[in-house]
């Protein structure tokens, strides 16, 4: 998911239609093999009669999350994009490309994060 982040960084006015949509899909199905073993992992934590309450949360703050990074990222784009009547398209995609960036150096971090995640201990 990093790579394809990293990928969707460096696009320009040249960029095809088809690059985007491959690097795009890769990209979607490394987060859907992300979430759903950390979603998983994190649900089995919980006592079994808290799952419910844990899921709903889970799902809650996935809604959340999605929209404040959602605009978080709009507005790196929005900040960074650069003159239109001067530059054109290629200032718009001069601020997605940034967005793209931030996003990339997020997940960075979350894979650093990742490595200290403890593992449960096996109880019998």
């Amino acid at each position: 998911m990093l790579l394809m982040t990293l990928l969707l960084a460096r696009v320009d006015a040249e960029t095809s239609f088809a690059y985007l949509a491959i690097v795009n899909a890769v990209r979607m199905m490394g987060l859907s093999m992300v979430l759903m073993p950390t979603t998983t992992a994190g649900l089995n934590q919980l006592p079994h009669h808290l799952i419910p309450h844990g899921t709903a949360m889970n799902n809650t703050m996935r809604q959340v999350a999605g929209s404040i990074g959602t605009a978080i990222l709009f507005t790196v784009m929005a900040s960074t994009a650069l003159d239109p009547k001067k530059f054109g398209v290629n200032g718009l995609i001069h601020g997605i490309d940034i967005a793209f960036t931030v996003a990339t150096l997020l997940c960075g971090v979350a894979l650093i994060l990742t490595f200290f995640v403890k593992k449960p201990s096996v109880s019998h």
